[in-house]
């Protein structure tokens, strides 16, 4: 007795087996619950001859097979789970329990000696959980809630349960149901539910159903019904033969079942699973056939495709999505934000909105990818018709980096989906706010230029410690950034502060604070008395310096000074060359020690220019004007 998780397992392993077991003279049997009576009874009967079973776990619990002398035992079950999209069932691939895997184990030795070879490690074994949770921990309850609304259970939190759910799935049922517009906030059935009952569906489908024959789309919804009622028709690792708006209807055309008379399609998708293909034509036809005894209009509207389509969104209305991507890389951005990716099978490719209607988990090793397996197309029309007070408009401000502007946009958001957005003139203060946060992105060097800045930073330095009056918490570049905010007040682009001069209103701000002119204390630059206009270096760490001509400071028995007379300037006295000859504060010892032996050198090397013998009282030459500099 071979246990494995399920009947394409069972195929595939039935296909490598015949051989050897015909050669060896072992009769081989399937067991599945998929299987009609007379396979599954010969599967289980006594035979004359050694025989080899494979079967899923309907063999663990369900069904007594004597005479077993060995289990093999794949450790593996595919588990009934709720669709975390749809709600309806979906079977998942897990591990067995300890528990199952010992219930297994019993199946041989039964009657006579045996033994189980399981197919994994025993410490994979001691790691797994004891027993399996209980369903109703790990259903959805949807359907369970909307029985007990029709036996007017009441609040389905005070109800007596067996074992009692999670609070959280109940509250996930209740909003489905809510949202099916199935019952009321006092747990009762509505108009629509009643509709609904009759239907031995999930709710979302049977609100299809209910809803389908005044949409003109009853035979229709029918068949899609019976589709997303049974597992995918087909693997959803093979690429879409086709876009189309969706795949429910698409399997329906593969069926030859979406319209009368319709043959089915042999194209290069036309390969399904043949028992889930059965299984869709038995549903397809027990809800026709429930449909014509309740009288109801099966004649086709004007667009039943289409008007199946707004049942499917409205019957899945918590699972709209829009697609994003391009190629074979489409994924879905649902209502809270997060993104799945689509399937490869799945057929909507062209539409950019959908509702998902089937989702699957792939998993290679141990790498899990969740996966959008059919979908239904979406007009945004009918968004905007049927979830209306669901939608918001909100406008959304960005500062663009590119064009340094701050962009408004007026946004209907579904969710965090976003339906449609234009171009509005926006709120000023909030136009102003963004441009804030902007500019502070970018930084200081977009606005002011970094060297005048540091320029300023150094004179303020030097003047503090010289004596200016400015508060002791006065903070350059907070001063600054209080400057922009308040510059960026009805401007929606950086060009408009800009156009402030926010260094300016820094330095307004700063002699306004210390009550005395800045250029008192430390000005940008000074004039000798020649004319010659000079800027005074205030380098940090060093003392503030002017550089220039020799000759311009003819005339001066004493350097300039700043910090209201108290610091003297260092000077910088070059040749012709522009290289330096002396660096002194003192002009007078200069003029007096070392400018006699200099004039002798610079005569020399210089001889067009004046060398007088007493500099003190030499005219210095006139300012040159600025010009282009020769090349």
């Amino acid at each position: 007795l071979v246990f494995l998780p399920g009947a394409s397992e069972i195929s595939r392993c039935h296909e490598k087996l015949a051989p050897y077991c015909a050669h060896h003279g072992l009769d081989l049997f399937t067991l599945h619950g998929e299987l009609d009576k007379s396979r599954q009874d010969a599967a289980v009967a006594p035979s004359d001859r050694p025989k080899v079973i494979l079967s899923t776990n309907v063999a663990e619990t369900s069904v007594t097979i004597d005479d077993v002398a060995t289990v093999i035992d794949a450790g593996l079950a595919r588990v009934a789970r709720h669709d975390p999209f749809t709600g309806l069932a979906q079977l998942e691939l897990r591990p067995i329990s300890r528990a199952s895997a010992e219930q297994r184990a019993g199946r041989a030795g039964r009657t006579r000696p045996g033994h189980c070879v399981r197919l994994y490690a025993r410490a994979d074994f001691e790691r797994r959980s004891p027993r399996e949770a209980p369903e109703v921990a790990r259903s959805e309850l949807a359907e369970a809630l909307f029985e007990l609304a029709a036996f007017e259970a009441g609040d389905p939190g005070t109800f007596r349960w067996f074992e009692a759910p999670p609070e959280a799935a109940l509250e996930r049922a209740q909003t489905l149901l809510r949202g099916l517009a199935a019952i009321d906030e006092s747990h009762a059935l509505t108009d629509l539910g009643r509709q609904m009952q009759p239907w031995p569906l999930h709710p979302r489908l049977a609100q299809v159903m209910a809803r389908a024959p005044a949409e003109g789309c009853a035979e229709l919804a029918a068949g899609v019904c019976a589709v997303l009622a049974e597992r995918s028709l087909r693997r959803s690792d093979r690429p879409a033969p086709r876009p189309d708006d969706a795949d429910p209807l698409f399997e329906l055309g593969l069926l030859g079942l979406e319209g009368k008379g319709r043959r089915p399609s042999r194209g290069g998708d036309a390969s399904f699973d043949p028992r889930v293909a059965q299984a869709v034509r038995q549903g397809r036809g027990a809800l026709l056939d429930r449909l014509r005894k309740r009288g109801a209009e099966l004649r086709p509207g004007k667009d039943p495709r289409r008007a199946l389509r707004a049942l499917l969104a409205d019957a899945f209305f918590d699972k709209v999505a829009k697609v994003r991507g391009e190629g074979d890389r489409l994924e879905a951005q649902f209502l809270d934000g997060r993104a799945i990716p689509l399937a490869p099978a799945c057929v909507v490719r062209e539409d950019r909105w959908l509702v998902a209607l089937r989702a699957q988990v792939r998993q290679s090793g141990t790498h899990r990818r969740e996966e959008i397996g059919a979908a239904c197309a979406v007009e945004v029309d009918h968004l905007l018709e049927s979830r209306l007070e669901e939608i918001e408009e909100l406008v959304d401000y960005r500062f663009d980096a590119q064009s340094q502007r701050v962009q408004a946009h007026a946004r209907l958001m579904l969710g965090a989906l976003e339906i449609e957005a234009s171009r509005v003139a926006g709120d000023p203060e909030s136009i102003a706010a963004c441009l804030r946060e902007g500019l502070r992105s970018l930084g200081v060097d977009k606005l002011v230029d970094r060297e005048a800045l540091e320029a300023l930073r150094a004179r303020l330095g030097f003047a503090h410690d010289a004596g200016f009056g400015l508060p002791e918490d006065f903070e350059l570049d907070a001063a600054l950034a209080q400057i922009v905010d308040a510059a960026c007040t009805g401007c929606d682009r950086l060009s408009q502060v800009r156009e402030q001069d926010p260094l300016s209103l820094l330095r307004v701000q700063i002699e306004s604070e210390a009550g005395a002119r800045l250029d008192d204390f430390a000005p940008a630059s000074i004039t000798l008395p020649g004319g010659r206009r000079l800027r005074v270096d205030y380098a940090l760490g060093r003392p503030p310096s002017v550089a220039s001509f020799l000759q311009d400071f003819f005339g001066s028995s004493r350097g300039p000074t700043i910090g209201g007379g108290r610091v003297p300037l260092v000077l910088h006295l070059r040749a012709p060359n522009r290289r330096d000859v002396q660096v002194t504060t003192d002009l007078a010892g200069f003029w007096e020690r070392h400018y006699p032996t200099l004039r002798k050198q610079l005569m020399r090397r210089y001889p067009k220019h004046d060398w007088p013998e007493d500099p003190v009282t030499a005219k210095p030459p006139a300012p040159r004007p600025r010009g282009r500099r020769r090349r």
